[in-house]
């Protein structure tokens, strides 16, 4: 169904593509989305067909409102003819891109033919209504992933400073771009005598509840080093602290502690299974 054919990502850009090839293949005209002023592109966009029998944007824009206006029902649009490029008058149809009162566009469809019918124009509200909830899907996901990209930054910033003669390079790299923020963290901490301990570690999971997880194994770990204890008995108390939490999330953790001056790395790793 074409229905189904709208809203195959959660990129607003291919929605407004879907919509427009969509709404000229079943009307046989030309269609485009409006966007609103203050909106970034402004103006027609996803232009599919003949963009020369497209009418004004401001009376489409109006037409739009007055539609909105006179609806009883989410989506119904406004039937013209209008002179569209100097040509003679065409048949035009604006239909609001709205849903749960939320606007984001007009459809705009033309044809240099007959009129546009009540059933085309219930069914171009179908698909409006069904696009403009898919843009709206994609805009709040943008706006998460903003959120978690921000955390994600906050998160992986440069952990706790090691000694002076030991020099630290980070390098993120995540699998994909479904999964931006998670459970994985690294710290340095700063011992006695010169040591400095190296932590790597992982959430299982992904998200924002791994990433809180995380955090929290972070922070207990750095309070735990503090003591300067050695490895083992570093994760050993941090074991008996996710053990009284039964709702945390497991993790696996690597710690080295390094010792420029004997030349010595103490390895310590918990929540794997050794290699064989």
């Amino acid at each position: 169904m074409a229905v189904e054919r709208i809203g195959t990502t959660l990129d607003e850009g291919v929605t407004y593509g879907e919509l427009t090839r969509e709404a000229a293949a079943q009307t046989g005209g030309t269609a485009a989305v409006l966007r609103g002023r203050s909106e970034a592109g402004a103006g027609y966009v996803a232009v599919d067909g003949d963009p020369a029998v497209l009418p004004d944007m401001r009376w489409a824009r109006a037409a739009a409102r007055d539609a909105a206006r006179e609806a009883t029902g989410p989506g119904e649009g406004r039937t013209a003819a209008l002179p569209s490029g100097g040509a003679r008058p065409v048949p035009v149809l604006c239909v609001p891109l709205v849903t749960d009162g939320l606007r984001y566009g007009v459809l705009v469809c033309a044809r240099d033919r007959a009129p546009f019918t009540r059933a085309e124009a219930e069914f171009l509200a179908l698909l409006t209504e069904r696009a403009a909830a898919h843009i709206r899907h994609a805009r709040e996901h943008e706006r998460v992933k903003g959120v978690v990209g921000k955390l994600q930054r906050a998160l992986l910033a440069e952990p706790g400073r090691p000694h002076p003669n030991l020099d630290v390079a980070i390098r993120y790299m995540p699998v994909g771009q479904s999964a931006l923020v998670g459970g994985d963290w690294c710290e340095t901490v700063r011992l006695h005598f010169g040591r400095t301990l190296l932590v790597v570690g992982d959430v299982m999971g992904h998200g924002l509840e791994a990433a809180v997880d995380m955090t929290a194994y972070r922070s207990a770990l750095r309070y735990i080093a503090s003591a300067d204890l050695p490895p083992h008995r570093v994760l050993r108390q941090l074991d008996d602290i996710a053990a009284t939490e039964p709702e945390r999330r497991q993790a696996t953790c690597l710690i080295a502690r390094l010792d420029p001056n004997r030349g010595q790395v103490t390895l310590a790793s918990a929540g794997h299974l050794p290699r064989p």
